[in-house]
């Protein structure tokens, strides 16, 4: 799975802009008008690239998320009532103000901005005014878990722990020091008592060994897995009111604060099965109601406690008896969460699980997908492919792809080793949300176009079942999940829930053994992108080390590895590519992007940028995997200012000059030793020859740029590799179909023709691919691949790793 990035396909598609020209070579006199119009309509519809993922810390983190929301006009604002008329429920008693106490005490609220300022003596007040609007009949509760982090979280950032990491040189010592635990926690959460038909739940969150003192009555363990709403207090910073232009508040501090809601509803969504969240964030004597879903968030007026704190309380009132469904949880997952281990699809997972050869590379993946004890079980229901009101099950548990820079918006996707209940196999399940949009493809659509083609395309997953899903409402009628914030956002399209299953469990690539493995896994996925696009007239356009996986077949194991190139759900038919740019944001992860394309914004995708990806994934895990003599320091370098920078401009992202001059020049970011090495040299030498000149043609797509760096080079020497390693590997592998071998000379000539564009086709980079991997495999060192992540090393922010609290998490209680 790719990383949620900018770049999500017709990412709502908003406001439409003016069809960009085509890739020919435009003539002077149509340029400036064209590029002016292209700019204002641009100045309309911002875009934003890809998020730093958290181990860059959380600070930059959630400044980009609130970057992105904010730049992308994703918040929106509606009257109170207008808020309890779409998002909450209406069936039950209503509310009657005379029946409730809705007082509350305001005291450590009301505060100046030189007062002390104390959130934690809100919250016990917060809770038993919530408490009370819920009643004793209620099935919710609401807690304080300001103190108090979430056990998941803190048990996953330990494992990442026990990972090697580089400290020094290529030492492979454990470095303790480089992850601090995950102890990100919201202010209050309310959570089930009992489920909507009145039967008691059980209640994962109590923990009785909480330091809570004074606090204890209203103590409890934060719970990303199980929170139906989540609250955030704030006495020192105002992010939410709108002034008379509809803008939030841009002070460093609000952006804080947004960033960090942003964060807690990522995580939530994340780990729960939702189609939207309800928040509630309060600035002193203010509270804002909030609507999350995939588009964007709608927040309400300001509610003045002061004046009218019965509007609050009446929104926690209509929440007391609300379904599922009505709290925003997807109606087609069922938690497991009592007995897990004893039920029955539990049991037939498990079963199944010890019937796996234990030589099955593919087994320890498996365990870790259904191991643990913290995050619930699920049973997903997935539309069968030819009766969609048809449903097949499936069983997940932890997820196991995952993005790390995740937003409250864009996709959300998800994937998981899966378990079919039906047929008693592991199988691979992604859920995502699907922009609902002119030249958006649902992505089983795209795999039912491969399927009709004369001759299968090998290199491509073979899929199970998938559709779009529904909730069943009454006994006959399906209604389609779908977001609601569109409506409040202008020029957004809807974006709706589908889930896909496909028969191969894939082994994620950053988990190949040495650079000739990854080499041969990778041409087998550009040899399948190369087949869907001559045959298909599919272009992929998210080509990225998560959208290539190691299949190997765990009843047959001794096969060699295959590469599959899954996740089409950002591609384009052929006959689309020139209508690119009138989509709110750039295809595709950001660090795979092609320079082209990160410089001229405007530009419309095409094959040379796809196959441009390719390399960048190689040269990125050269720099991740392998010996290059680079220092840490040198190598963070590298990352922001070649892979990492952005700038926005005009209502553009718009990438770094140094990327573009690397193509330009053939300069390599680094050299790893051996064959591997050899083959970077050679794919960056095609690239230099595409883009000589490249720049004049793509002038008309550009907007002024202002980024400019440089890094430097450097190599090692070679290493013994062993013939058999090799032969063991390869099972007579063809040479690339329908390109005659010719001399390698002729491949890359030492005097390149002026204006050749060698990525216009696959034709040169399959060729040099195959000759290294399969012509020259004596050459490969099978033992160059380190056995730690040199990224993981890097000391992106000192003050905030991807665990450490931020100012207002920091005292918490003893975990």
């Amino acid at each position: 799975m790719s990383s949620e990035s900018p770049t999500h396909p017709g990412d709502g598609a908003a406001p439409q802009a003016p069809s960009p020209p085509t890739a020919s070579t435009p003539t002077q006199s149509t340029t400036t008008a064209v590029l002016k119009e292209l700019l204002k309509d641009a100045q309309r519809t911002p875009t934003t690239p890809s998020l730093p993922t958290r181990d860059k810390g959380l600070k930059a983190y959630r400044a980009h998320t609130d970057d992105g929301m904010m730049n992308g006009s994703r918040y929106s604002r509606t009257p109170v009532s207008d808020f309890f008329k779409k998002f909450l429920p209406t069936r039950g008693p209503r509310f009657n103000k005379s029946k409730h106490d809705t007082t509350i005490d305001l005291t450590p609220f009301n505060v100046g901005s030189k007062s002390r300022k104390d959130e934690r003596a809100c919250y016990p007040i917060l809770c038993d005014f919530i408490n009370r609007a819920f009643g004793e009949d209620g099935d919710l509760v609401c807690k304080d878990v300001s103190d108090w982090p979430d056990k998941s979280l803190i048990a996953e950032s330990k494992a990442q722990q026990e990972q090697p990491v580089s400290t020094s040189g290529y030492s492979s010592e454990r470095n303790k020091a480089a992850f601090s635990p995950d102890t990100r926690r919201v202010d209050l959460a309310t959570y089930r008592l009992r489920d909507e038909f009145g039967k008691e739940c059980s209640t994962p969150w109590v923990d009785a060994t909480l330091n809570a003192g004074a606090r204890s009555q209203h103590a409890a363990r934060n719970s990303f897995a199980h929170a139906m709403e989540a609250l955030e207090i704030k006495l020192d910073g105002d992010a939410w009111t709108f002034d008379s232009d509809g803008l939030l508040p841009s002070t460093e501090r609000a952006r804080e604060i947004r960033g960090q809601v942003c964060d807690y509803v990522a995580e939530v969504m994340q780990r729960q099965h939702r189609e939207f969240l309800l928040t509630v964030s309060i600035y002193r004597t203010k509270a804002y109601l909030m609507h999350w879903d995939r588009v964007g968030t709608v927040i309400s007026e300001p509610i003045d406690l002061a004046t009218e704190p019965e509007q609050l309380f009446k929104f926690f009132f209509q929440l007391r008896k609300a379904t599922d469904a009505e709290h925003g949880l997807d109606s087609t997952a069922t938690a497991i969460v009592d007995d897990a281990d004893n039920h029955p699809s539990v049991v037939a997972m498990k079963e199944a699980l010890a019937a796996l050869p234990d030589e099955a590379r593919v087994k320890p993946y498996i365990t870790k997908a259904f191991g643990g004890d913290l995050w619930p079980y699920y049973e997903l229901e997935v539309p069968d492919r030819v009766s969609p009101s048809t449903s097949h099950t499936f069983l997940v548990r932890n997820l196991s792809t995952r993005t790390t820079s995740p937003s409250p918006t864009g996709r959300g996707t998800k994937g998981y080793i899966a378990f079919d209940l039906e047929k008693k196999k592991f199988c691979f399940l992604k859920d995502a949300w699907r922009a609902d949009a002119d030249g958006v493809h649902p992505e089983i659509d795209v795999y039912k176009r491969f399927e009709g083609l004369a001759t299968p395309i090998a290199g491509i997953a073979t899929v199970s079942c998938g559709g779009d899903m529904h909730n069943a409402v009454g006994s006959k009628r399906r209604v389609r999940q779908e977001t609601k914030t569109q409506a409040w956002l202008p020029g957004y399209a809807p974006r709706i829930h589908t889930r896909i299953v496909l028969n191969e469990v894939g082994i994620p690539l950053r988990d190949y053994q040495h650079s000739f493995e990854l080499c041969s896994i990778v041409f087998d996925a550009f040899s399948a992108h190369d087949a869907a696009w001559r045959k298909g007239k599919v272009l992929h356009r998210d080509v990225s080390d998560g959208n290539i996986v190691i299949y190997v077949d765990y009843e047959h194991p001794h096969k060699r590895p295959r590469g599959l190139l899954i996740d089409w759900d950002l591609c384009k038919f052929e006959e689309e590519l020139s209508q690119d740019s009138t989509q709110k944001s750039r295809s595709g992860t950001w660090r795979f992007l092609s320079a082209a394309l990160l410089r001229f914004p405007l530009k419309p995708n095409e094959v040379a940028d796809d196959i441009e990806s390719f390399y960048h994934l190689l040269m990125l895990f050269a720099l991740r995997f392998h010996r290059h003599r680079k220092t840490l320091e040198e190598l963070k370098g590298i990352l922001e200012m070649t892979y990492d920078i952005s700038k926005y401009h005009a209502g553009y992202w718009i990438g770094g000059i140094t990327k573009y001059e690397y193509m330009e020049t053939a300069h390599l970011p680094c050299r790893p030793a051996g064959q591997f090495g050899s083959l970077l040299a050679s794919l960056a030498a095609l690239i230099k020859k595409h883009y000589q000149g490249l720049d004049k043609e793509l002038a008309m797509y550009a907007v002024p740029q202002a980024i400019t760096t440089t890094s430097q080079d450097d190599s090692s020497g070679p290493f013994d590799v062993s013939q058999s390693a090799t032969d063991a590997t390869d099972d007579s592998q063809d040479p690339p179909p329908d390109y005659a071998i010719t001399a390698a000379d002729s491949v890359i000539p030492s005097a390149p023709e002026p204006l050749e564009r060698p990525l216009k086709t696959h034709e040169q980079f399959s060729i040099a691919i195959w000759r290294a991997v399969y012509q020259e495999k004596k050459n490969w060192d099978l033992g160059d691949k380190l056995p730690y992540d040199q990224f993981r090393s890097i000391k992106w922010d000192h003050s905030l790793s991807q665990g450490t609290a931020t100012a207002d998490e920091e005292n918490s209680c003893p975990l």
